[in-house]
């Protein structure tokens, strides 16, 4: 299943939670609402927990948010842990090996990020990458495969190649376009 949280539009942003089902092609609410209005927010799940991380109500938010799929509930955190550390709205989220990665986005003064963040929900923290290696944007697509984060901006692909729970083993940009 795939669920939609939260949206906008010039003159409205939604709290709403959609649940798009595959096998029957269908799009139903969900039972509960997100406790905060958020437009271009970043989701991932890990489990049965659907995170909503950030996004944009009026600003920039710092917010976090979780869905439990299974016990139809919503619940918005207030504790630091869980809180970005710098207010993003745009940002793309994949969630690997229990944690959510978190690259580019836009802050509260519509500026451009080149930031990778990892959000641990076990501990909880929110950490800041210290290397970047792509430009500051909101352009991401990205998918978790074995060991691997793979994202793209533009034509160029990049990998986050992940050696433990808490490390990172290597960068490599392939800088490359699928014609070359």
């Amino acid at each position: 299943k795939v669920y939609l949280c939260g949206g906008g539009s010039a003159s409205s942003i939604l709290k709403t939670i959609k649940v798009f089902d595959a096998e029957t092609e269908t799009i139903s609410a969900f039972s509960r609402d997100l406790p905060a209005a958020t437009d271009d927010p970043a989701c991932a799940a890990i489990g049965q927990y659907v995170w909503v991380l950030g996004g944009y109500n009026g600003g920039a938010l710092k917010t976090s948010q979780r869905i439990d799929t299974v016990n139809n509930t919503v619940y918005q955190y207030t504790a630091s842990g869980y809180y970005l550390p710098v207010a993003t709205y745009r940002m793309n989220a994949v969630s690997a090996l229990n944690k959510i990665y978190l690259f580019g986005g836009y802050n509260s003064s519509n500026t451009a990020l080149d930031t990778i963040y990892v959000f641990d929900p076990s501990v909880p923290s929110m950490t800041k990458l210290s290397a970047t290696r792509f430009s500051a944007s909101s352009s991401f697509s990205g998918i978790q495969r074995g060991n691997s984060i793979f994202f793209s901006q533009g034509q160029n692909i990049y990998v986050l190649v992940l050696a433990s729970l808490s490390e990172i083993d290597a960068w490599v940009n392939s800088g490359q376009s699928e014609d070359e």
